[in-house]
């Protein structure tokens, strides 16, 4: 006799196993992550001190009055003195900032060979000449000190007396009748005579500014 009373047992469904994901896969693109926010965050705060570096530099620049003067400005006599004083000053203020531009463009190539293999060693092995070129700036911006102190004396003495003599002398004198326009000749005859040494060791050491241009080109 057959049980068709009992409802046949059917076996209970296996219930599929859980996926088994890897562990390691996100903690290793999280760490990257974190690595690349720490470099983007490092060159922005670089590009932001470059910038600000840049900005005063450009200041300082205006502020010293690089370059060859213009006609002068006739003052007050009574503080003619103090222009001719400030004119002076600038002379020595601008001889420290050649020195301190070449040293600061120096300590900059040096840390971008330090950190450069660090925050990019990628682009530092794709790009070998960039990166050996802060080496070759290292060494550009150290002869062009050398330059900058063997131009210091003779640019020195042409400053002192195109700003400091020559400038007053028209200011004050150019102020006469029939004696202004003399006192502008003789101030121009001796201070071509006195800008002939700079010219010279200018034209002297202008590979080297020359070469510094170069390799600050190669840096990219």
């Amino acid at each position: 006799m057959s049980d068709h009373g009992h409802a046949e047992a059917h076996p209970e469904p296996a219930h599929p196993e859980p996926a088994h994901t890897e562990a390691h896969a996100p903690a290793a693109g999280n760490a990257e992550n974190q690595l690349q926010s720490i470099r983007d965050s490092i060159d922005a705060k670089k590009a932001e001190i470059e910038r600000k570096i840049n900005a005063a530099a450009g200041k300082v620049q205006g502020f010293l009055r690089f370059g060859m003067p213009g006609t002068p400005t006739k003052h007050n006599i009574l503080i003619e003195p103090v222009y001719a004083a400030g004119d002076v000053l600038g002379t020595a203020g601008r001889r420290v900032w050649e020195v301190a531009d070449t040293t600061g463009a120096m300590i900059r190539a040096t840390l971008k060979m330090a950190t450069d293999p660090l925050l990019h060693p990628l682009n530092t092995l794709k790009h070998p000449i960039k990166y050996a070129a802060n080496f070759g700036r290292i060494f550009t911006t150290s002869i062009e000190n050398y330059a900058n102190i063997l131009n210091a004396i003779p640019r020195s003495l042409q400053e002192v007396y195109e700003r400091g003599t020559a400038r007053p002398s028209e200011r004050l004198l150019g102020r006469i009748p029939l004696i202004g326009s003399s006192i502008t000749k003789l101030t121009n005859g001796l201070g071509w005579v006195i800008k002939k040494p700079r010219e010279l060791t200018e034209w002297l050491t202008k590979p080297v500014y020359g070469a510094d241009e170069w390799m600050k080109g190669q840096q990219g």
